[in-house]
């Protein structure tokens, strides 16, 4: 959409108006240039997407304008104007400083929409415990779940943690979960607290990388 200036007797584009005050055909002095400025902030106001090298043209016309117009009431020394001139000229300024300061925001969005943002992974977390804590653990899911334990817990602990280590020096890197799928509920339990000591001790790490996600093992 073209900007329309409609200014005392004048109404056409701004690159009109220009050609016609060179020509001397329109005298320049009588023209009210920050009415012309307000007139095309108004126009942009309406406008859903700004073309740049549009307001670009205008700043160049408007410059071009305000040159002339200095020129004329140097010459006429019409205080009134004057006044009227350098409000128009800091307006065109401040006009100028948003256009640049829009094309290089625009100039920016443009390469970051080029890169590749560094994805974010959730931090590895070292879990402080030892064997007792891990008994009592066990203590509590057997109040809630119904399945015998060996005699003793504790060598079923060592047994499932031996059997980890085993696993660990085998595979190197491996899902937890998804190599367990034909183990009973009491293994993976026992082997998910047996999992902590064995990272406890430095043995392995484990990563997650979402909340009730699998569980990666890896050798340290």
């Amino acid at each position: 959409m073209e900007f329309i200036t409609n200014i005392e007797e004048f109404e056409g584009p701004v690159d009109l108006l220009l050609y016609l005050v060179k020509k001397e055909e329109v005298d320049i002095v009588s023209f009210p240039l920050s009415k012309i400025t307000r007139e095309y902030l108004n126009f942009l106001n309406g406008l859903e997407n700004i073309d740049f090298d549009d307001a670009g043209d205008f700043i160049k016309f408007a410059a071009t304008l305000v040159e002339l117009k200095a020129k004329s009431l140097t010459s006429e020394k019409n205080n009134g104007e004057v006044e009227e001139f350098d409000q128009f000229k800091n307006n065109l300024l401040l006009y100028k400083k948003f256009v640049e300061r829009a094309e290089y925001l625009k100039e920016k969005e443009n390469i970051s929409s080029l890169m590749f943002k560094r994805p974010k992974f959730e931090e590895y977390h070292r879990i402080n415990t030892n064997i007792n804590e891990l008994l009592d653990c066990l203590k509590m899911i057997k109040r809630y779940e119904k399945f015998n334990p060996p005699t003793s817990i504790i060598w079923h602990i060592e047994r499932i943690i031996h059997k980890l280590k085993l696993k660990i020096e085998k595979l190197n890197f491996f899902p937890l979960w998804k190599s367990m799928k034909e183990t009973s509920y009491p293994e993976k339990v026992g082997t998910f607290f047996g999992l902590l000591e064995v990272i406890r001790e430095g043995f392995a790490r484990a990563i997650q990388h979402e909340r009730f996600g699998e569980i990666w093992v890896r050798k340290r």
